[in-house]
């Protein structure tokens, strides 16, 4: 690979950042909330489970390349006979690995993400109502 293909591939990697899309499918929000899954977070108001989708390949944009990102879907609940629920898609993650912190009112979730040499670090608030983006 020549130099000036390896500066494209690492600029063409750079501009694609991680985005946050709030899910609307009813049925979707409800099975993703009911299924039983190693990764939930709780505190006394919400919990917060979470999967890890696989994207299609190419998805990294890598160019010519089909190596493929990850996005997580992030299921919130609250407590109740018939508690109100929502559910988030974020990624696309290129190699990416998360840690939890729970918080009184809310869970914080930090993504470590990229190549071995080029890794970033993005932080979200999770709340029952929606993710925001902690360090723009």
């Amino acid at each position: 690979m020549s130099l000036l293909s390896f500066l494209l591939l690492v600029f063409i990697h750079h501009t694609s950042e991680p985005t946050i899309e709030k899910v609307q499918d009813e049925k979707l929000i409800s099975l993703m909330n009911s299924l039983e899954n190693n990764h939930r977070y709780t505190n006394d108001i919400i919990s917060v489970s979470i999967f890890k989708k696989s994207n299609p390949p190419g998805s990294a944009g890598f160019s010519g390349g089909h190596e493929i990102s990850h996005s997580y879907y992030l299921a919130v609940s609250e407590y109740d006979e018939y508690p109100a629920q929502s559910l988030f898609l974020v990624g696309g993650f290129y190699n990416p690995k998360y840690q939890v912190e729970v918080q009184k009112d809310h869970v914080i979730i930090t993504v470590e993400y990229g190549a071995y040499n080029d890794r970033r670090t993005t932080k979200y608030k999770i709340t029952l109502a929606q993710v925001s983006l902690l360090n723009p």
